[in-house]
């Protein structure tokens, strides 16, 4: 499908369609987007799946340009098409819509019983832990002091201390690296559970 005057070929950016206009030219209105099955159309498919693969695929050349819809259903971790810095701005997203999420679905009390980490070091995660456990002030001291080992205190990213559960959730992405990342840290944060005699487990 021809672009309109104006405009260049279309690029895809994430399975969405985008277009922009030639520098110094006006731009008539929008243009209408390929249908499916159109040859083009078929590419675009083709090329998104060949870019979620890894794969190299060069776009069949369209007469002054071409609009593509959103092509893609697959479901991919930022970090594996986008740069470091860019997925880390994607990750402060979803960690705040899945705690959004467990709220809604568990239910929660922000910091009386739901502890969410913060990112601003584990003095906050100690106090929490404290409260909930009457933690002595040589346990505390103790905290304190592994905090400051290497490697410190790994925390969750939510903790639960309610009657009917004491369990600990880690966000991350479902990817080559979000994967192993997330299982080391649950492993990590078990192994502080176990150690302090704490009563956490992992959610289900």
């Amino acid at each position: 499908m021809p672009a309109p005057t104006g405009y260049h070929r279309a690029g895809r950016a994430g399975g969405a369609a985008y277009r922009y206009p030639t520098p110094g030219a006006a731009t008539s209105p929008p243009a209408t987007v390929s249908q499916p099955g159109d040859p083009i159309e078929r590419d675009a498919d083709a090329a998104a799946d060949a870019a979620l693969a890894g794969r190299a695929h060069d776009l069949l050349a369209a007469s002054g340009g071409a609009v593509y819809r959103a092509a893609t259903t697959g479901c991919v971790a930022p970090s594996e098409i986008v740069n470091v810095a860019t997925a880390s701005s994607f990750g402060h997203v979803a960690e705040a819509l899945i705690e959004f999420d467990y709220c809604s679905l568990m239910g929660c009390s922000p910091f009386a019983t739901d502890f969410f980490d913060v990112n601003i070091g584990a003095a906050p995660y100690i106090a929490f832990l404290a409260a909930h456990n009457s933690a002595s002030p040589a346990t505390i001291a103790s905290w304190a002091v592994q905090a400051g080992l290497s490697g410190g205190i790994l925390i969750p990213d939510i903790l639960a201390d309610r009657p009917d559960r004491k369990d600990y959730y880690e966000i991350k992405p479902n990817s080559i690296d979000g994967r192993p990342a997330g299982m080391a840290k649950l492993a990590a944060i078990s192994a502080f559970m176990s150690f302090n005699s704490l009563p956490y487990v992992p959610g289900g």
